[in-house]
């Protein structure tokens, strides 16, 4: 008799916890919005979180996200899939930043998605989480956060997100991303995984994480990954690269030479930096437009040019060295730089002035080229 009545209760709880998983996992759907146990998936457009929250609660489901009007601060404690599109923040008024806080409980519970197709826009808002705790653990309270479809992110912060599986950027991923700080991640800040670096425009932008990685490249979907102005740290690495042919561009970043690694023999990393190159009349300094400026590297030599606008000037890219596997600092072999900077005519391509060895070696270099009078006029 013991035992049939054990037999029973053991029976009733484990009806009662297949009826919990049951209603947990029944799809609720409401304005596009669709809720089905911890995880809310967007296939709306244009929504924010304020209205994000009414749907969840109209649909009965109040706990999972909600949302605070006078903090302008959205709670979830659900992961997000976008496949619609949502909006934080204003990109016209900062006083209108929002904050989005996940409650997670372990590593990775929750999730923010932009699945191929959804876009999420972030403007001077914040996306963190709720603890704002960051362990000794390669993984400890952050969120994964993927990017298969388009990111567009300004004057923002992503913050205690962890990157141990998060892919960021993809194969597929679009992103327009500036002055945005990607910090006090465990484990990786920024994970481009096979990206093309066509579709993605990133620039003064921070990569600060706490734990092994700023920024880790691994493998390419086409063109390198270029990161203009940018400042990458980590602890193991600043930039790691792994996979098949990663290849990265850093133009006028922070980072530490010593600090780029290679998983494998396979990839390269150009450093170059910006040199604003003045054309004005010898004598005079008056301003000189539509000069043609050419840029020639030693080494294995590169040709970089352009014409000077109004004010006379011209801004050129040049390569420092590019790092690889074998020669991840850079030597000699790789080294381009210095560079013979030249002001030709654009009429005739007659020289007019030229400095022999420009060192391209840091941010905030310029050159002034200063014409003799008497070649103004081929020059016009």
């Amino acid at each position: 008799m013991i035992k049939r009545l054990n037999l029973l209760v053991a029976l009733a709880a484990a009806a009662g916890v297949v009826g919990i998983f049951v209603v947990m996992s029944r799809a609720h759907t409401r304005e596009g919005v669709v809720i089905q146990g911890k995880s809310i998936s967007i296939y709306s457009r244009g929504l924010t979180l304020a209205r994000l929250a009414q749907i969840v609660e109209e649909a009965g489901q109040p706990e999972l996200f909600r949302y605070d009007a006078k903090k302008r601060e959205a709670l979830a404690n659900a992961s997000l899939v976008i496949h619609g599109s949502l909006q934080i923040g204003d990109p016209a008024d900062p006083a209108l930043g929002e904050t989005l806080l996940l409650n997670t409980i372990v590593c990775g519970d929750l999730q923010v998605q932009v699945a191929r197709g959804g876009e999420l826009r972030l403007y001077h808002s914040v996306l963190q989480t709720l603890s704002q705790m960051l362990t000794q653990e390669k993984c400890s309270r952050g969120y994964y956060f993927f990017a298969d479809g388009k990111l567009v992110a300004a004057d923002s912060r992503i913050l205690y997100m962890s990157g141990a599986r998060g892919k960021t950027v993809s194969a597929r991923s679009e992103a327009d991303i500036q002055r945005v700080a990607f910090a006090l991640s465990d484990d990786v800040s920024f994970h481009a995984y096979n990206a093309d670096g066509e579709h993605l425009r990133i620039r003064d932008t921070q990569f600060l994480c706490e734990g092994r990685y700023g920024v880790w490249v691994e493998g390419t979907g086409g063109k390198p990954l270029r990161l203009e102005r940018c400042r990458l740290s980590g602890t193991e690495a600043d930039l790691y690269l792994s996979g098949d042919r990663p290849a990265v561009e850093l133009v006028d970043c922070q980072f530490s030479r010593n600090k780029v690694r290679f998983q494998q023999n396979s990839g390269r990393v150009t450093v170059r930096w910006t040199v604003l190159v003045k054309a004005v009349e010898r004598g005079t300094g008056k301003p000189l437009a539509g000069v043609r400026v050419v840029a020639t590297g030693s080494g294995r030599g590169e040709t970089v040019s352009g014409l000077t606008a109004p004010d006379g000037s011209c801004s050129l890219e040049l390569t420092e060295y590019v790092a690889t596997p074998d020669r991840p600092t850079g030597d000699a072999s790789t080294t381009l730089t210095p560079h013979r900077i030249e002001a030709l005519s654009a009429a005739s391509g007659k020289r007019l002035a030229v400095l022999d060895a420009y060192e391209a070696r840091g941010p905030g270099g310029t050159v002034t080229l200063e014409i003799p009078s008497a070649d103004l006029a081929p020059a016009r």
